[in-house]
């Protein structure tokens, strides 16, 4: 049976072993290792501990390679594969709504929220402060209990 990866936004795909071969190697390649064979050894182990189970979450995925990684022969290996995840994690952070939301309230570009309310100025620094809990709060709510639209 194939397990399936629960996804930084919610959705559930089909695992892929080949998926963690790729990141190793290019990790790899980033840190002038070459050795092929190791980097499909260790995508092996980690595909062998996902598939025993039936739900796997992105992050524990990313953790067992880091985690083989760290226990294997080339260290450098390993550290440019944390710090590539790392990076992608600031990146993906950056492109999210909640951050494009915040950043569209300081610059005074998102116009949906900037006119949500005629009777508040929201350059005023207390209205500003009570648009950023609201964004806040939506997404807080999206994320850990249902569905805001």
């Amino acid at each position: 049976m194939t397990p399936h990866v629960m996804k930084r936004d919610g959705c559930k795909v089909p695992f892929k072993s080949e998926r963690i071969k790729e990141a190793i190697l290019r990790a790899a390649k980033a840190a002038g290792v070459d050795d092929a064979d190791y980097c499909a050894t260790v995508a092996e182990v980690v595909s062998s501990q996902m598939n025993a189970r039936s739900q796997v979450d992105i992050n524990e995925i990313q953790t067992a390679v880091e985690n083989q990684l760290m226990s294997g022969p080339y260290k450098q290996l390993a550290r440019a594969y944390i710090e590539y995840r790392h990076d992608r994690d600031i990146q993906r952070e950056k492109r999210g709504r909640l951050n494009q939301e915040i950043r569209g309230l300081v610059e005074q570009t998102n116009s949906a929220l900037l006119n949500e309310n005629a009777n508040k100025d929201s350059k005023v620094i207390p209205t500003q402060r009570d648009l950023l809990a609201g964004i806040v709060a939506k997404h807080y709510a999206a994320s850990t209990c249902c569905r805001v639209t």
